[in-house]
């Protein structure tokens, strides 16, 4: 069973679980998103590190084994597109997952950036937790994290 998130935000201390399982660091600054991804994370046996922003996230990687990165692009202090640049530098195999859905007019152009710039996935907001769940299970997959 995975237990409660690591996380970091702005006043709220860092809680400690790790049982093993494939972990994902998920950086988003919309609390009703970062809460309900972190849950559709959990339930599918993901132990799941949560950041509000950017460079709380990249603080987070460097201190943890983090697996896989799912980060929003359009946050406060560092935004999604210099967390890839900063996690790239760190971890130039790690998997990312960009998602964005702020911007509707330049969506498509920002997450084609995000590809360009070491983003392994891409998704718009909306979506449904579970294709959020399915990409990063596919990511797993594919760096011999989860069983088939």
């Amino acid at each position: 069973m995975v237990g409660k998130a690591d996380t970091i935000t702005a006043g709220r201390p860092v809680e400690s679980s790790a049982d093993g399982s494939a972990t994902v660091l998920l950086i988003e600054d919309d609390i009703l998103m970062r809460e309900l991804l972190e849950l559709a994370l959990q339930r599918a046996g993901f132990a799941v590190f949560v950041a509000e922003n950017g460079k709380l996230g990249v603080e987070l990687a460097l201190k943890r084994k983090i697996d896989i990165v799912v980060t929003d692009i359009f946050m406060p202090e560092s935004d999604g597109i210099e967390t890839i640049r900063k996690l790239r530098s760190h971890a130039p195999e790690m998997p990312i997952v960009a998602i964005s859905g702020s911007n509707p007019n330049r969506m498509s152009e920002i997450l084609t950036i995000a590809s360009r710039l070491g983003a392994t996935e891409t998704v718009s907001k909306p979506f449904p937790p579970s294709e959020l769940v399915e990409i990063v299970k596919k990511l797993a997959h594919a760096a011999n994290l989860l069983r088939p």
